[in-house]
C-alpha cells in the first residue's frame, strides 16, 4: 500500500471485501439453487409415489368391490341352498310323521285282523271238535294264538283254517 493514495487503498480494500462477499453470495446462491433443484426432484418423486399409491388404492378398492360382489353372490347361493335343505328336512319330517301314523294304523288294522282270525279259529275249532274242548290235541293254550300259524292235526274231511268250503266236497 502506498501512502500517496490511501483512499485508493481503502477503496481497493473495500472492493476486495465486497468481492469476497459477492463470491460468498454467489456460492450460497449456487448451493441454494442446487438444494432447490434437489428438493424439486424429491418433490416430483414424492408426487409420483403418491400417484402410484393412489392408483394402487383405487385398484385395491376396485378388486375389493368385485370380491364383495362375488362373496355376495356366493352367500346368496348358500342361503338358497340352506333354505332348500331346510325345506327338504321339513318335508322329510312330515313324511316321517306320515309313515309313523300309517305304521300305527297298520298295526291297529293287523291287530284287528288277528282278532278276527283268532275268533274264526276258535269258531273253527269249536265246530270241528264239538266234544267240549275248543283246543285241539297238541295245542295247550286255551286262547287263540296271535304269534303265527300253529300246526294242528287235520282229519281227512276237515279243511285247514282259511281254506274254502268247496274242497270238502271232493
Amino acid at each position: 500500500m502506498t501512502a500517496e493514495n490511501p483512499q485508493a487503498d481503502s477503496v481497493n480494500s473495500k472492493l476486495s471485501r465486497e468481492e469476497e462477499e459477492l463470491e460468498s453470495l454467489k456460492t450460497e446462491c449456487n448451493d441454494a439453487g442446487c438444494k432447490i433443484q434437489s428438493l424439486q426432484v424429491e418433490t416430483e418423486s414424492i408426487r409420483a409415489l403418491k400417484r402410484g399409491l393412489e392408483n394402487a388404492l383405487n385398484d385395491a378398492k376396485h378388486w375389493h368391490d368385485i370380491e364383495l360382489q362375488n362373496l355376495g353372490s356366493v352367500i346368496g347361493k348358500l342361503e338358497a341352498e340352506l333354505n332348500d335343505v331346510r325345506r327338504d328336512i321339513e318335508q322329510q319330517h312330515r313324511d316321517h310323521e306320515t309313515l309313523l301314523n300309517n305304521r300305527m294304523k297298520l298295526k291297529l288294522e293287523i291287530g284287528t285282523y288277528h282278532g278276527i282270525l283268532d275268533g274264526e279259529e276258535s269258531r273253527f275249532y269249536s265246530s270241528t271238535f264239538p266234544g267240549g274242548s275248543s283246543v285241539p290235541e297238541g295245542r295247550t293254550d286255551p286262547t287263540p294264538s296271535t304269534s303265527g300259524p300253529q300246526s294242528s292235526p287235520q282229519t281227512e274231511d276237515s279243511n285247514p283254517p282259511g281254506a274254502p268250503e268247496e274242497s270238502k266236497l271232493e
